[in-house]
């Protein structure tokens, strides 16, 4: 993975998420390890890229069962996000994302509905994501409305999330990427 943004590069980042990817979680997290001491030795490190890798290393943690180290990962990265001077708030809706989904998880609805707000309003504020992950979010938000008995809210989003995931998929089912999209949302 290249850098966001400008400043130091984290290949390494890149090089955890092939080694997440194969299910090789020890060494993927060795590799995550490193590159935040990187990070913290270097202050010329893009506060953006510094929350992706945060963000990435939560999700490590995350399907490792680790949700409180996940959560501090993913807390540490959006404070970074938010902070940053140029911000990049699809990173900041992943993050949120990402919280809310440890949320349900631990059956905090309301803390959940309330990320998924956030993101929500985010992407509503122009940030372009591609509309597979944007479906994908407001499907979960959705659910979760749903849990807290909120259904019609529940049947608005999800009709936003099923025109977005409809879209993404062809007549025998399988998705379609479109690259203009992909090309938006870097």
């Amino acid at each position: 993975m290249g850098s966001i943004g400008q400043g130091v590069q984290l290949p390494a980042s890149g090089l955890g998420l092939i080694y997440q990817s194969e299910r090789n979680f020890a060494e993927a997290e060795t590799v995550f390890r490193r590159a935040q001491a990187t990070v913290h030795q270097n202050p010329q490190v893009d506060a953006i890229a510094a929350a992706l890798l945060l963000n990435n290393f939560g999700m490590l943690l995350r399907q490792m069962s680790r949700n409180a180290e996940s959560e501090a990962a993913f807390r540490q990265g959006l404070a970074l996000a938010e902070a940053a001077g140029s911000r990049d708030f699809g990173v900041e809706v992943a993050l949120h994302y990402n919280l809310a989904s440890l949320d349900v998880a631990r059956k905090n609805f309301r803390e959940a509905a309330r990320r998924f707000g956030v993101a929500v309003a985010l992407l509503d504020s122009g940030t372009s994501l591609p509309p597979r992950a944007s479906g994908d979010l407001l499907r979960d938000y959705a659910a979760c409305l749903r849990k807290l008995g909120d259904r019609k809210e529940a049947k608005t989003v999800e009709d936003r999330a099923a025109a977005l995931l409809n879209s993404q998929a062809d007549g025998n089912g399988r998705a379609i990427v479109d690259v203009t999209e992909l090309r938006r949302s870097k």
